[in-house]
């Protein structure tokens, strides 16, 4: 008995988010960078245009990678994925 309910539920949660719009977002990576380069784009982001840098603008990182290449000068590589907050309005 409860198995049906739940798997309604589960049905109607799933009809409310396609309904609404909200599907997952794949994820646009920066390239891969060193940490002179990484750090670099970090005080890029941070400084200030008309007294808002870009993280104040609305910016969020929604993930951030890592992986070693023993080949490379800099084995340890990053590269982050950002995203801007959005209203309906905008």
């Amino acid at each position: 008995m409860k198995i049906p309910r739940l798997l309604a539920l589960l049905l109607i949660i799933g009809s409310v988010f396609a309904l609404s719009g909200c599907r997952p977002v794949t994820p646009e990576f920066t390239p891969w960078m060193n940490l002179q380069e990484f750090s670099e784009l970090l005080d890029r982001y941070e400084k200030k245009e008309d007294g808002m840098n870009y993280w104040s603008q609305g910016h969020w990182v929604t993930a951030v990678e890592g992986r070693w290449e023993a080949r490379r000068q800099h084995p340890l590589q990053r590269r982050l994925a950002q995203n801007r907050i959005t209203t309906a309005s905008q």
